[in-house]
């Protein structure tokens, strides 16, 4: 079986640039990753996606978004994620069912067991081998995308994010074997740094320098 890697935290905490840079530097050592994302990462997940954060998201209770985020995450981990593993590929992605217990639950009150039994069930019980978690104050996160189109979560008010934050590190202390806190607000070079030797000593690579 291959590796599977996850990448979490709030958006613009730097995520999806880390995860990019993170293929890259494999790719210079050989390694070739297969990368997605949540939701999307398929067809449905795509039309998911839009359904939900796109220019025309419809308003939607917590209990809706858990359900389509798991619906999204069913063929992602069906289609992509489980047959790449089976292929010995290194599976990297850009969330996974943690955002659910992050947002839906600590952020907007799901039932937290609720939440869980959902996700198992969508993603058949598959757990990553480690989960990245890039940590920073959600206002500053946002700070970044300031230039960028804010969707429906990242409008949520500041509690709601700090709620999400907190569970995020609640969860990074109970696993401490399978989860990394990162200080995303670290230079870039620095995190990426970090992230490459963290993936390379979990697939048993030789330790190389990040290029960015």
């Amino acid at each position: 079986m291959g590796r599977f890697v996850v990448l979490e935290g709030p958006d613009g905490s730097g995520k999806s640039t880390q995860m990019r840079l993170l293929a890259q530097s494999l790719q210079r050592s050989g390694v070739e990753p297969v990368t997605t994302r949540e939701p999307g990462g398929t067809q449905t997940g795509d039309a998911i996606r839009d359904l939900m954060f796109g220019p025309s998201a419809l308003p939607m209770t917590p209990l809706t978004q858990l359900f389509l985020m798991n619906a999204a995450r069913t063929e992602l981990v069906r289609e992509v994620i489980r047959p790449a593993l089976s292929q010995d590929r290194l599976v990297l992605s850009d969330r996974y069912w943690y955002s659910s217990l992050a947002y839906q639950s600590a952020g907007d009150g799901v039932d937290p067991d609720v939440t869980r039994s959902v996700c198992r069930l969508a993603t058949d019980g598959l757990e990553p081998d480690l989960v990245l978690l890039f940590d920073m104050n959600p206002e500053d996160a946002l700070t970044r995308k300031a230039n960028q189109a804010l969707n429906v979560l990242d409008r949520r008010p500041s509690d709601f994010h700090a709620r999400a934050r907190l569970a995020y590190l609640q969860m990074a202390r109970q696993e401490p074997d399978r989860w990394l806190a990162i200080d995303a607000s670290l230079p870039i070079n620095q995190v990426a740094e970090q992230v490459l030797e963290t993936v390379q000593r979990l697939i048993g690579a030789p330790v190389t320098e990040v290029g960015v």
